[in-house]
């Protein structure tokens, strides 16, 4: 077969293409005991990992503490404005918060992406105007300051990829001391999206003369908010 038919193959192969079946129920936010640390120390581990990362750590007690900081992250944009591509409602911890950051002023969009190209197209561009990109979190890595993040219907890739700040929502319930942790209390967590990520810290890359960048391959900024 020729390169050329390979790649026809391909292209027509991806037009009907679907992501392998996922769980259309949210996970249940029930506490996963770290039998050798309190919960106190690893939020104080977690978040030393993550601010020595370059990344940021908020607490907040209620949804309108939430918006606060939203809105503080959002009020050095430029564009008149203020939007945010979110997973849909039923993967973040907090309910209803859609509804209360629109009634806040802030557009937010849950990406679904058509499959026609032209159609695809314009949604992206229109996406990419978006400053943050508003997440939940299915775990979180003491050890590391990792994110654990499963994408599927409702929890788009584009949210924590295509905005320049990524949040993440992470309950104080779904910290782990490890990703060994992690796999020993929920080990069919890996099946339960069409794919899994760890995400430590913001997008860096460097070129051969070690020069670091960050945001080239992905958010330059990532923050968390940790709620109870």
């Amino acid at each position: 077969m020729s390169r050329e038919e390979v790649l026809k193959s391909i292209r027509t192969a991806l037009a009907h293409a679907t992501l392998p079946g996922t769980s259309k129920e949210p996970p249940k936010l029930t506490f996963r005991s770290n039998p050798n640390k309190s919960i106190t120390a690893l939020v104080n581990q977690f978040i030393h990992e993550v601010e020595s990362l370059s990344g940021h750590v908020h607490q907040a007690e209620t949804t309108g503490e939430v918006i606060n900081i939203l809105n503080t992250l959002l009020d050095g944009d430029v564009s008149k404005t203020k939007h945010v591509l979110a997973w849909n409602d039923a993967w973040l911890p907090l309910p209803n918060i859609r509804k209360e950051l629109e009634a806040s002023g802030i557009l937010v969009d849950v990406p679904e992406l058509p499959h026609n190209r032209e159609k695809r197209k314009a949604l992206l561009t229109h996406l990419a105007q978006a400053k943050i990109g508003l997440t939940g979190a299915d775990g979180g890595l003491a050890d590391t300051g990792s994110l654990v993040l499963l994408s599927g219907q409702g929890r788009s890739r584009i949210a924590s990829l295509l905005p320049p700040v990524h949040v993440a929502l992470l309950s104080k319930q779904r910290l782990y001391s490890s990703f060994a942790a992690l796999l020993s209390s929920d080990r069919n967590i890996v099946t339960l999206g069409s794919n899994l990520v760890l995400i430590t810290g913001p997008s860096r890359t460097a070129d051969i003369e070690m020069t670091l960048t960050r945001g080239v391959h992905g958010p330059r900024e990532l923050h968390i908010i940790l709620i109870p």
